[in-house]
């Protein structure tokens, strides 16, 4: 049972999937949007995909879940998943993109030539988007672990 990552972006869209026993997110690609449906089919295949959890941005006082942003996420949501048969969940994605940005932006000295250039393969490799999806999916693990915890 593997459990997909989403973090819907208005042109990418990060990927993260769950291992094995749904403990640990782990970072997997971004997909740009109008590749997105051609792709998620193979990925869902080859992961053994079970369920889906994409990102929700609710408001900071949790309050406001009607708002335009929230509403244009659903509607985004609807449309990448319509053909895909699997339960889609929602997560909280408050400050996911601000801590993958602060996990990529790791040196705070002025960096080397070389250093600037290990910082700009691991953006290429470990994206905002990629890393914002595996936020996503580990926190909506760690809540549904405490969920099964709190019912035993």
């Amino acid at each position: 049972m593997t459990i997909l990552g989403v973090d819907i972006g208005s042109k990418i869209i990060g990927i993260a999937v769950s291992d094995e026993n749904n403990f640990i997110a782990l970072p997997l690609c971004s997909i740009k949007r109008d590749e997105f449906s051609s792709k998620i089919k193979d990925i869902i295949m080859d992961y053994k995909i079970t369920e889906i959890v994409a990102g929700l941005p609710l408001s900071l006082n949790h309050l406001n879940t009607d708002g335009f942003a929230v509403g244009k996420t659903m509607d985004n949501a609807a449309e990448l998943f319509k053909n895909i048969e699997l339960p889609v969940h929602f997560q909280d994605e408050r400050f996911t993109s601000v801590s993958a940005f602060k996990a990529l932006s790791f040196d705070t000295h002025k960096p080397s030539k070389k250093s600037k250039s290990r910082v700009k393969e691991k953006k290429k490799l470990l994206n905002i988007d990629t890393l914002s999806a595996t936020y996503i999916l580990q926190t909506y693990l760690d809540l549904k672990k405490r969920k099964e915890e709190d019912e035993d």
